[in-house]
């Protein structure tokens, strides 16, 4: 059987277009597959950054009319740095001057009082860096939040940056 010209060139464009479709298909398939696999990456390096600086704590044990008793706890096995904490009230407005500490020892320890103005209902934020460079503030929620290198300044200007997934 013999095909005429018209039939090859019909065809030919047929089977043009069945690969185009194809190559199309294959391009968003490794598109999307490369996407995944980059948020999985990103959320294992997270997860490896945060390692390091989930087991740092502070909170309040003992309240009078204008002072708090605050513990402050690194119970990760490496040192923290630049250890910074301060009250905040409801709002999230500072109430309180920062006490500091340069370093906090793995598994140690500290209680201290601070004075605060304003309302009674204050919480403890703590802003430090751990042993790999990272500045982390564990906010007046307990949650941990990992600060850019563009916003150090945290605990300094009393702001409030979100959590990770808000």
């Amino acid at each position: 059987m013999e095909m005429d010209k018209s039939t090859f060139e019909v065809l030919s464009m047929v089977a043009n277009w069945i690969a185009a479709i194809a190559n199309v298909t294959l391009f968003i398939l490794g598109y999307r597959t490369l996407r995944r696999d980059r948020q999985r990456i990103l959320k294992i390096e997270s997860a490896e950054r945060q390692k390091y600086a989930e087991d740092m704590f502070v909170w309040i044990e003992k309240r009078t009319a204008s002072n708090v008793e605050v513990f402050c706890k690194n119970g990760s096995a490496s040192a923290m740095y630049d250890v910074r904490v301060l009250l905040v009230d409801q709002q999230g407005t500072k109430v309180s001057d920062v006490y500091q500490i340069d370093l906090m020892k793995p598994t140690e320890e500290r209680s201290f009082e601070m004075s605060y103005a304003g309302s009674p209902e204050c919480s403890a934020v703590v802003q430090f860096r751990d042993v790999r460079g990272s500045m982390w503030v564990r906010n007046e929620t307990g949650s941990l939040v990992e600060l850019s290198d563009e916003d150090p300044r945290y605990i300094a200007e009393g702001r409030r940056p979100k959590s990770i997934g808000d």
